[in-house]
């Protein structure tokens, strides 16, 4: 059995590190073509099944498999699938949860606030992520009763908001970009994408 090693190269002194590794080679192909290569060095071995079974277990969340994350095109959202490692997944995940614990304020007034001090560029990434959205929605849940808050909705136009799929399918974070801002100096964007 063929496996092959891709190596996190770094500048300076700093040894290559072992980033993913892949026995299918459609996998490993489709990992090349979503890549910086120059930012890798690949090698390939030929293992026993003993060796690779050995090696799954010890370095499971290494090996390449597809990643499906939410991007929305054109207002649209769907479900891209990417290669990836499961170590790249739980960072993209994690990130969701930071980007939420830090960004919706109690106060909308404090996020203006906020947002009048961050640079164009920051505000291009947030806004690329999906976060203004995000903001748009909750804000609005913020001034539903149910949050304690003066109702501006009767109970029906609540439930009719609650529910219009039109309304709610844009509103989540774009998890493609966060992981392409993640990623940005080892993913070719064009190729996710």
């Amino acid at each position: 059995m063929k496996l092959t090693k891709f190596y996190l190269l770094f500048e300076g002194d700093l040894q290559p590190m072992l980033y993913a590794m892949s026995n299918d080679k459609d996998m490993v192909k489709l990992f090349k073509k979503t890549r910086n290569m120059e930012k890798f060095y690949v090698k390939e071995q030929d293992i026993s099944k003993k060796d690779y079974e050995s090696i799954l277990r010890d370095h499971h969340m290494l090996m390449l498999r597809n990643i499906w994350l939410k991007s929305r095109v054109n207002g649209n959202t769907s479900v891209v699938n990417i290669p990836g490692t499961s170590i790249e997944e739980q960072e993209v995940m994690r990130k969701l949860d930071t980007v939420c614990d830090i960004i919706l304020p109690d106060n909308i007034d404090d996020f203006t606030n906020i947002i009048s001090k961050l640079n164009k560029k920051t505000i291009n990434l947030l806004n690329s992520i999906g976060l203004f959205n995000i903001l748009k929605f909750y804000h609005m849940m913020n001034s539903i009763n149910r949050f304690g808050f003066e109702m501006d909705y009767s109970p029906d136009e609540f439930d009719e908001l609650m529910y219009n799929e039109e309304l709610l399918k844009n509103w989540g974070i774009d998890e493609l970009n966060v992981f392409i801002a993640i990623y940005s100096g080892i993913v070719k964007s064009k190729g996710v994408s």
